[in-house]
């Protein structure tokens, strides 16, 4: 741990091939952890540029959620827009359509997993953030496909909706992305979390779910019920909560595509994440960490006297 910890206080700043600034600083996962760079890096860029961009990864119902419930809580931060990525394949697959048949035109499965960005849409219009979406151009992309795409979007709610071909041109193809992502933040919005502060973790995850995932209800199971009353106990009794559950879902079951509704989440412990200030509910079948070898590269790595990091090779 003093390995890891020894210089990750200093956050990383590195350049895009073009020559524009970027803070590396942490990396959680959207679906076991809060899913944002630290704060330190967020107030550190806030400092230095006009517009700041930070990344929450895992889609609106991880991601988004977490970094405006608590990383804005913890931090006193204000959002001024939210970007969501969505794919013309990513809405055909959430429409029944097969992975090796994406390429292929299918106007009406569009539609039909459309509800999927419509859902996406409607988390972050909750917040009271203006939802630029941006469609990330592939080659196999028809122009009757993209143009379905961003009429859905818009009926969904969308601020605007621009097409971005970063990936094969560079900051040429993001510049209409840039320019409306500008025209969002300077509208004026009505940013607030969730839930309010001091709110009850069994209050703040009925709300998750029914809120932002779209389930009827929840299923508190004999141990997080144990571990409820452990918490309250302990002081964390009005922390903020961080779900983990599967990305491939808004729900806690991958198999629920698209937008599922009526499902019950299954809540089956919480842990404190005592260092960070949140609990960290486990949702299903979901598990915080993969298993490690017999001996981790860990136990080989140290510091010497000299202050040299020793066993990373």
């Amino acid at each position: 741990m003093t390995v890891i910890l020894k210089e990750a206080i200093k956050p990383n700043l590195v350049q895009t091939m073009e020559g524009q600034p970027a803070l590396v600083h942490a990396g959680p996962f959207g679906n076991i952890a809060h899913a944002a760079n630290s704060i330190v890096a967020d107030r550190m860029a806030l400092k230095l540029a006009d517009y700041v961009v930070t990344e929450a990864g895992f889609a609106s119902d991880l991601g988004f959620q977490k970094f405006c419930d608590i990383v804005c809580r913890t931090a006193r931060l204000t959002p001024s827009a939210a970007v969501l990525v969505t794919t013309v394949r990513a809405t055909k697959s959430h429409g029944g359509v097969p992975f090796a048949q994406l390429g292929a035109e299918n106007l009406e499965a569009l539609r039909a997993g459309a509800d999927n960005l419509a859902a996406h849409i409607a988390i972050v219009r909750q917040y009271g953030l203006p939802c630029v979406v941006t469609i990330n151009s592939f080659p196999t992309d028809l122009p009757q496909e993209t143009a379905l795409v961003k009429e859905l979007a818009l009926n969904a709610g969308a601020e605007t909706v621009v097409v971005h071909e970063g990936f094969g041109k560079g900051g040429a193809g993001t510049v209409d992305l840039a320019r409306a992502v500008v025209a969002a933040c300077e509208k004026p919005n009505t940013f607030s979390y969730l839930t309010p502060d001091g709110t009850p973790i069994v209050k703040q995850i009925e709300a998750i779910a029914t809120k932002i995932y779209g389930a009827a209800g929840i299923d508190l199971q004999m141990q997080a019920q144990k571990d409820v009353a452990r918490l309250e106990a302990l002081g964390f009794g009005t922390a903020p909560v961080c779900m983990a559950k599967t990305q491939m879902s808004l729900s806690h079951d991958p198999a629920l595509r698209n937008r599922p509704t009526g499902f019950i989440l299954p809540v089956r412990s919480l842990l404190p994440s005592a260092g960070a200030g949140f609990v960290v509910a486990l949702c299903g079948d979901m598990q915080r960490m993969p298993g490690f070898g017999k001996t981790p590269a860990f136990q080989k790595m140290d510091i010497d006297e000299h202050g040299t990091t020793l066993g990373l090779t």
